[in-house]
């Protein structure tokens, strides 16, 4: 990788220069306003984020989360499975990670009948508990909004 400083050129290799990219991206992603997915289960709506990371080896944490999960609140997650059905439930709307058409989140929402959109990468990492979102899932896009509640 090259990178340019005041005239001065200097070139990484490895693992520098991977951490390097990852660390421009991300500063990249946490300025964008808008995020492209694959929408899964047609709607739209504005909520709260309330992520929920998968530690699925830890029953009692997880738990936890989903109960301070409010009913309305948008679950943005890496990924979606049978222990986070409660806070599916609970959702507004299901943005996450990875996924595809077949994915968990995917079939779930569409049997709750509310917008999921998958395969939005990194936004578990870019998202906050408490942002305020637009899932529109008739068009694949997450839009984060200006306005941000604390719980």
């Amino acid at each position: 990788m090259a990178q340019g400083d005041n005239g001065k050129v200097t070139f990484t290799a490895g693992s520098k220069a991977k951490k390097d990219i990852e660390q421009f991206l991300n500063e990249f992603d946490k300025k964008r306003k808008i995020f492209q997915g694959t929408p899964v289960s047609h709607g739209k709506t504005e909520g709260k984020v309330k992520i929920i990371l998968g530690d699925f080896n830890s029953f009692d944490i997880l738990q936890k989360e989903i109960e301070k999960m409010e009913p309305g609140e948008i679950l943005v997650a890496e990924t979606t499975s049978p222990d986070l059905l409660l806070a599916c439930k609970k959702a507004a709307a299901i943005v996450t990670d990875q996924g595809g058409l077949l994915s968990h989140a995917a079939v779930i929402s569409r049997e709750l009948g509310i917008p999921a959109i998958v395969g939005l990468h990194n936004l578990t990492k870019i998202l906050k508990d408490g942002d305020m979102i637009e899932v529109d899932a008739d068009n694949g896009t997450v839009r984060k909004l200006s306005k941000h509640f604390v719980h």
